[in-house]
Order: structure tokens, then sequence, then C-alpha cells
């Protein structure tokens, strides 16, 4: 049985991740990370639009208002930030057993600290 994606060949060189693992985090398109055993499971759509936030601005420190607006808009629920910080966990347990880019708080913010070449978005930009 056919799932009907195609998989794209890309160097094992570009998506190693620290451990030598293959990982690709797919943003063009629906939110995925894919790794050496598959589709990892990244929850429910708001936590896939927090990754895909962090992940476009690669590297960037966004601060929870930030990630508040992507995520929700102009009229974010009243415990917008009690669910974001939520998010933030899981997702920084999903990145660290899938052992590509880390989740990072730092200067108030959080961050997607990985190689870019793990980002679908950022190889495509090259």
């Amino acid at each position: 049985m056919t799932t009907g994606r195609t998989l794209v060949n890309i160097p094992a060189s570009l998506t190693r991740n620290h451990r030598g693992r293959w990982v690709d985090l797919r943003l063009l398109g629906p939110v995925e990370i894919w790794g050496p055993g598959g589709p990892v499971e990244l929850g429910p759509p708001r936590q896939r639009s927090v990754l895909a936030a962090l992940a476009c601005d690669g590297g960037t420190v966004l601060h929870a208002e930030m990630l508040i607006d992507r995520v929700w808009g102009d009229q974010p629920p009243d415990q917008a930030r009690h669910t974001l910080h939520s998010y933030l966990a899981r997702l920084r347990r999903i990145l660290e057993a899938a052992g590509g880019a880390r989740l990072v708080r730092r200067s108030g913010g959080y961050l997607l600290d990985g190689a870019p070449d793990l980002i679908d978005l950022h190889r495509f930009a090259r």
C-alpha cells in the first residue's frame, strides 16, 4: 500500500543530526518531522504551528508574545501563555527523542537550535 507521498532523496550529509541519525523537519507542506523510523507524531495543529514558527526563524529568539501572536492571531484564548508553555515542553521532548534540533530557552524567549539543513524551508531557500 502506498501513502501517496513521494520521498525526495536528500544527501545524508545535509540531514545528519548531532547523533549521526537522519532527521528531516518539513515545513513546505504539512509540518512534519521524519526520522529513521518514518514520521514523528507532533501533536495537535497549534502545537505544530509553534514548531513551524520556531523553525521558520531557526536560530532566532522568539518571545512568548510573538509565538502567541503567530499561533492564535489577534484573539488568543485566556490561557494562551499556559497552553504555549505546555506545547513547548512537549515539543522539547519530541525533538530530543527525534535527535534533531533542540528547543532552547534564551534571553526571555525560545529558539530552535540546530542545523538549518535539517529544515526543508532553509534548504530550499539556498
